[in-house]
């Protein structure tokens, strides 16, 4: 479709209410992981960008991923099933 980018992404999401002092030490530690040069040539061989992202950008980018599939979806009258 037109002006649409499909993108392959994962990221690490924490239960409803999970205390903000948590989420920011599992951000701290994954990014320490993701800035290892060994992690980051591991994902490179396989095809794959690091992209990290805070808690807040992280749940915006969900946020807009929803949304666009959920327009696709009406667009082109497909649904789940």
């Amino acid at each position: 479709m037109p002006g649409y980018e499909i993108l392959l992404w994962t990221g690490v999401l924490a239960p409803a209410n999970t205390p903000g002092e948590i989420v920011s030490r599992l951000h701290r530690e994954i990014a320490q992981v993701l800035a290892n040069v060994d992690v980051v040539q591991g994902f490179a061989n396989q095809g794959a960008v690091i992209r990290l992202q805070g808690p807040e950008q992280f749940a915006a980018f969900i946020k807009a991923e929803m949304g666009k599939w959920s327009r696709i979806g009406r667009e082109t009258g497909i649904s789940l099933q």
